[in-house]
């Protein structure tokens, strides 16, 4: 969930269902109890159970009185611009408040390249895997949100594209091998559907992945006969040289 001071980004907060504590097995029974008497899954419901969160309600109060400071600094930081003369902007003179805040943002955009870095290069490892954006954030330490954000913030692009990019990247090196059915390569890259992954093809090179095979085939056919031809006429030439 993000947060906004104003028309100010300030981060994303995480929302949902947590426990104050560790429950105990009976605590889990009762509950399992109660869900069956819904209607309810219980076997879903435990996994649910045993994958929420546990955070005490110090660390929350800690969380929020952290915001409220980030909010009041952002605040002092626009107050004490806006005591700048015309003149004093026009220099580029900046409040101390607004130098620490541009180096926490330097830190910030530095410590986000490398995050975004660490995804990149655990996508390259494997190009043919579909990775999600919220296995994508789990890697990064964060929630899907604020990663999704960050991501747009520190390439300029959306995370999707990213993703998308890689597949059609990848499927172009499998459409160089004729034996291989478009289907299956849509499979290995990811896609479910074979008319999901041509669309998604079409949209990224303006061309249908039978189309591109079958132009990379004759362009490999033309560079091959042309070769041939070369090496034919330079075998003929040191003939008659001898």
């Amino acid at each position: 969930m993000p947060v906004y001071s104003g028309s100010k980004y300030l981060g994303c907060v995480s929302a949902g269902q947590v426990f104050f504590r560790k429950y105990t097995s009976l605590e889990k029974a009762a509950y399992m109890k109660y869900i069956t008497t819904l209607g309810g899954d219980s076997v879903k419901a435990s996994i649910e159970f045993d994958k929420t969160r546990i955070v005490s309600k110090e660390n929350i109060k800690m969380a929020v009185k952290f915001l409220k400071l980030i909010v009041k600094f952002i605040a002092d930081v626009d107050r004490e611009e806006a005591k700048l003369t015309p003149s004093e902007r026009k220099q580029g003179k900046k409040t101390p408040e607004k130098q620490l805040l541009e180096g926490v943002k330097r830190i910030r955009a530095g410590r986000y390249a490398a995050i975004i870095s660490r995804v990149k290069e655990n996508m390259d490892t494997f190009p043919s895997s579909s990775i999600s954006l919220k296995e994508a954030a789990s890697i990064a330490g964060m929630s899907p949100c604020h990663f999704s954000r960050i991501y747009k913030e520190t390439t300029g692009r959306k995370f999707r594209d990213y993703t998308c990019e890689q597949r059609i990247e990848h499927s172009k090196i499998l459409l160089n091998n004729p034996d291989k059915k478009i289907s299956d390569i849509a499979e290995r890259c990811g896609y479910r559907e074979t008319s999901s992954f041509s669309r998604a093809f079409n949209k990224m090179t303006g061309e249908y992945p039978g189309s591109y095979r079958a132009r990379k085939a004759e362009k490999a056919k033309t560079v091959s006969e042309a070769r041939k031809a070369e090496k034919a006429s330079t075998g003929s030439e040191v003939k008659q040289t001898k």
